[in-house]
């Protein structure tokens, strides 16, 4: 018999199916990707689902249970990610779903055609490997 704590995590799992649809949910939990990967695979899906006209997504990202000192670097880099797509009006609102993960509701495209260009945002500097 399933314990009843994993039976509600299967329950809540195909509530998020129903919402967002298996194309809207990115889990980034399930790969394990670096800070650096998850923040610009989080930013390009987002950007992508923006222009498919999609109005509402979820990322996954996980607690960081594991990692060092129990809070992840991976949902750390997602929120500030987050944040700065706020800040230049890819995503209208967005908050936290659960402690691992992300609801985003995207603004039109044509919000970030329109929006102001912003000085203070800078691109993240090109690493080589």
């Amino acid at each position: 018999m399933t314990p009843p704590k994993r039976a509600g995590l299967g329950l809540l799992r195909a509530f998020d199916q129903v919402r967002y649809g298996d194309a809207n949910i990115l889990n980034l939990r399930e790969s394990l990707p670096t800070a650096s990967d998850a923040a610009r695979r989080a930013e390009t899906w987002v950007r992508q689902k923006q222009v498919e006209g999609v109005s509402e997504v979820l990322i996954i990202t996980g607690r960081g249970n594991n990692s060092e000192g129990g809070i992840s670097p991976v949902r750390e880099a997602v929120a500030r990610t987050i944040a700065s797509l706020r800040r230049r009006n890819v995503i209208e609102r967005y908050e936290e779903h659960t402690p691992g993960s992300f609801s985003l509701s995207l603004a039109p495209i044509t919000a970030m055609i329109d929006a102001p260009r912003r000085r203070r945002e800078r691109e993240a500097p090109e690493t080589t490997t």
